[in-house]
């Protein structure tokens, strides 16, 4: 990135705001993909924890699972894009 004259504070700025914008965004997209993936690949661990919720979670032990599951990895794919980011 060089500096020219004609170029001001306010566009390096607002450049750089934008980088880091979506620097953040991947990162909380990997932040919910790999949790999802790790729940896809190994469901035991996320049932084990469910033991300790309460009994409405655990009747539909395996419908939450699944929605969990699908919401990580769906809604990290989707940061990680950018989809439908103002």
């Amino acid at each position: 990135m060089t500096n020219t004259k004609d170029d001001s504070l306010l566009d390096r700025s607002e450049r750089l705001t934008a980088t880091g914008v979506g620097a953040i965004r991947i990162a909380a997209g990997v932040f919910f993909l790999i949790p999802g993936l790790y729940k896809l690949v190994n469901p035991a661990d996320f049932v084990a924890m469910m033991q300790y919720m309460p009994g409405i979670l655990q009747e539909n032990a395996s419908f939450v699972i699944g929605l969990v599951t699908i919401a990580e990895i769906v809604g990290g794919l989707l940061l990680i894009v950018g989809w439908n980011i103002r």
